[in-house]
């Protein structure tokens, strides 16, 4: 969900992801993904 729309402005730099814990952003999917990518 996030990769597609994330991952090109991230590239392979440092940089600081902050979320605003909404439901959706919590999700088990999403926290999933946010670290599976050592996010």
């Amino acid at each position: 969900m996030l990769q597609p729309h994330l991952q090109p402005f991230i590239g392979n730099e440092m940089q600081i992801f902050q979320q605003d814990n909404v439901p959706c952003h919590k999700s088990g999917m999403t926290l999933g993904w946010l670290q599976d990518q050592g996010i």
